[in-house]
């Protein structure tokens, strides 16, 4: 893949799994990228990241001499070629490596299978959910940082049946949510999330990369 290129889609990814909240003119990024100092506790700029779980992040993305720059600087091993999804976490880990003073969350989408929909489903999937709540980047403190990159590292590679497809509305409305303070919706449907049986929910069958029990009001 030409170095140009794989630049331009990597811009592009980013761009596509940000969404920042309230009202946006042309400078309002400008907070996420020097948000300054002395900021009231908890009024920080916010960053909701939702990855799309289809099976071309298991594409080859680029190979040895078209990811220089990832490679150079250890964000990427050095190996003979590399995945969307390689690439993707190696990009995550230079932009927030020097990113503090925001908040980071991430949501997910679950598996799709019809007539699943609100609380208390069993053996099914629907909707999606918050894997991260919103969580405070610093400069001296790498826990969150380490928190997000270790949720994507855990995720399966999606190919075929495990990929998921992108429910935005669904995620949405949990993202809405969230933010009102009300409980979840479909947020637990996750009994065939990632190559599960249908036996138990994903807080079981992998727990490294569901819900942020820890943010919810059930």
């Amino acid at each position: 893949m030409n170095s140009k290129f794989l630049k331009a889609s990597i811009t592009t990814t980013l761009a596509s799994l940000i969404f920042s909240i309230g009202s946006a003119s042309a400078d309002d990024t400008d907070v996420y990228m020097n948000p300054g100092s002395g900021l009231p506790p908890g009024s920080e700029p916010m960053i909701m990241f939702s990855l799309d779980y289809r099976p071309n992040l298991n594409a080859t993305a680029c190979t040895i001499g078209e990811c220089d720059n990832l490679i150079l600087e250890e964000w990427l091993p050095e190996q003979d070629s590399y995945i969307f999804f390689d690439v993707l976490r190696a990009v995550m880990k230079k932009v927030f490596a020097p990113l503090e003073g925001v908040r980071v969350g991430l949501m997910l989408n679950h598996d799709y299978i019809n007539d699943c929909q609100g609380f208390d489903r069993i053996g099914c999937s629907n909707g999606g959910y918050i894997a991260m709540g919103f969580e405070l980047f610093e400069k001296d403190n790498d826990d969150a940082k380490d928190k997000f990159h270790d949720i994507l590292a855990a995720m399966p590679t999606p190919l075929g049946n495990l990929s998921h497809s992108y429910q935005g509305k669904e995620l949405f409305f949990e993202f809405f949510r969230y933010l009102t303070g009300q409980g979840i919706y479909n947020a637990h449907n996750g009994y065939t999330d990632y190559g599960s049986e249908n036996t138990y929910n994903l807080d079981v069958d992998h727990p490294d990369i569901a819900w942020d029990t820890t943010i919810e009001t059930i």
